[in-house]
């Protein structure tokens, strides 16, 4: 190895720990930072709106579920054979022919980033609706436990704050309170369920 390339291989160490001491470290320390702060409200937004929807009642997650599936899928779908048959249309291989193709290979890169995508929504809205109907019947079950011990005002407000839950915390107070309410009277309720 001659002098000139240790200078070259030298110099170039350095710039390259340089740069990644100044440019990209901060870069990446960032991005990490920002993706665990959106990824932590993505998910406290996620599990409220388990209990906001379990409160509901009359939400139709799995309504939504199969109108995304109409959506981004069956819809497409449709219109894929209209697609590729243009590459049927011109058999010299002119310009017509390469555009064809590509717009064949356009297609089918589609439905699958669609199919996945759809994948995503499904598994989503699958957990969502596991994990409302388990808060759900967790608390009908507790609730009807406590019922013939509790005043007819006490088990509608108990509904009332089921009904108005906007989120994990006043879950976790509604629970508290047939807990309290529970040891004064002396009733053992199951452990409640989470999602």
């Amino acid at each position: 190895m001659s002098s000139r390339d240790l200078k070259i291989g030298i110099v170039g160490g350095v710039v390259s720990g340089l740069m990644l001491t100044l440019f990209i470290q901060p870069i990446l320390k960032f991005v990490w930072y920002t993706v665990m702060a959106v990824g932590g409200h993505l998910h406290k937004g996620y599990v409220d709106g388990i209990y906001r929807a379990a409160g509901a009642n009359d939400v139709n997650i799995m309504g939504y579920a199969l109108a995304s599936l109409l959506i981004l899928f069956v819809l497409p779908a449709a219109f894929y054979p209209v697609l590729t048959q243009w590459a049927d249309m011109d058999n010299q291989g002119g310009i017509l022919s390469r555009l064809d193709r590509g717009m064949k290979t356009f297609a089918k890169g589609l439905f699958i980033a669609q199919g996945i995508f759809l994948l995503l929504i499904c598994t989503i809205a699958f957990s969502l609706y596991t994990g409302t109907e388990e808060i759900r019947s967790s608390f009908t079950q507790r609730l009807t436990i406590l019922s013939p011990e509790i005043s007819d005002t006490e088990y509608k407000t108990f509904e009332a704050r089921w009904a108005s839950m906007r989120g994990k915390a006043d879950y976790d107070a509604l629970v508290a309170s047939m807990n309290n309410r529970a040891a004064e009277l002396g009733i053992k309720l199951p452990p409640q369920r989470y999602p």
